[in-house]
């Protein structure tokens, strides 16, 4: 397995508040945050493109690995750099389109204030534009 990338279908959360996942239902062995919207005019693999592109054009992130429509990203905190692990995954739905699955996580300290979840919710807001 690459660097950085989550089997989503094996995802085990950490028992703390420190991060985020937005997913369809039933496409995650845990259990989502929120659940993601459908993105019906767009093919898995025209949807990993955007979230590549969106990832990446965030401040302080760097692109680790991907592997098909999966991804991993690390993004650092502007004072300290902590790092923040970002993984994303585009799946087809089926019945047409497709639907992201988000993952961000602090990989230091047991709060985050609500940084994963805002970092999730803003890509989804990008991406609907």
């Amino acid at each position: 397995m690459t660097e950085g990338l989550v089997d989503f279908a094996t995802l085990q959360l950490p028992d703390r508040p420190s991060r985020w996942l937005i997913a369809p239902v039933g496409a995650t062995a845990a259990t989502p945050d929120a659940v993601a919207p459908p993105f019906p005019l767009l093919s898995a693999d025209e949807l990993a493109d955007r979230l590549e592109t969106e990832l990446a054009s965030l401040e302080r992130t760097t692109r680790i690995a991907r592997v098909g429509r999966r991804m991993a990203f690390v993004q650092r905190s502007r004072v300290f750099q902590f790092p923040d692990a970002i993984a994303a995954e585009a799946i087809a739905l089926p019945d047409g389109g497709s639907a992201p699955i988000l993952y961000s996580v602090s990989r230091v300290g047991y709060f985050d204030f609500g940084v994963n979840r805002a970092r999730l919710e803003a890509l989804l807001d990008r991406l609907r534009r």
